[in-house]
């Protein structure tokens, strides 16, 4: 699989580039005019949305309830899914023990 994927987080997109399947580079294209008529990108995701789906928390189903502006292509669909699948995630965090108070 060789291709690209504009994801336009609306004041900043990148382009990630596939080349026999495995991710090659990652551009920064700046601002991409994402208005009614003009090509925008293959995913269209506010920020805060992006991050939700990169760690999984979200499937993108799920993201469009609480996010109707975003917008992705029919034929990036299968390719977003595979990169970003839903899963159960758990951060981790550190022990903070402050002894005795």
């Amino acid at each position: 699989m060789t291709t690209n994927l504009v994801i336009n987080l609306f004041r900043q997109a990148y382009r990630l580039c596939f080349k026999s399947g495995k991710l090659h580079g990652v551009e920064t294209l700046g601002f991409v005019d994402s208005s009614m008529g003009s090509d925008g990108g293959d995913l269209l995701i506010p920020p805060d949305a992006l991050v939700r789906l990169i760690f999984g928390y979200r499937g993108l189903d799920q993201l469009r309830d609480a996010w109707p502006d975003i917008v992705i292509k029919p034929a990036a669909r299968r390719l977003v899914d595979v990169l970003f699948p839903h899963m159960d995630s758990y951060l981790y965090s550190t022990y903070a023990y402050f002894g005795n108070e």
